[in-house]
């Protein structure tokens, strides 16, 4: 785990950045759609809605998709069986 927690955080502060940037425009854009729509309490609801499922999603996948790749597989342990002297 501390082999690969430098190289993780490198890479979660990159995607940190873009999803910050690309979900805020979006968000606005979206924002604005649904209060033309809705109205202002209804739109902030399905909004937030929205954006808690974006997230966990996305920080999933990304998380997911580094598996291999920055995080290290995870090395199976062989259990040694005792022998039992009768």
């Amino acid at each position: 785990i501390l082999n690969a927690s430098g190289n993780y955080v490198v890479q979660f502060l990159s995607y940190l950045i873009q999803y910050i940037l690309i979900l805020c425009s979006v968000t606005l854009c979206i924002y604005f759609l649904l209060l033309n729509m809705f109205g202002d309490h209804v739109s902030l609801l399905v909004l937030k809605s929205i954006l808690i499922v974006i997230s966990f999603f996305s920080i999933f996948i990304f998380s997911s998709e580094l598996y291999g790749d920055v995080i290290p597989e995870i090395k199976v342990k062989k259990v040694k069986s005792k022998r039992k002297i009768s």
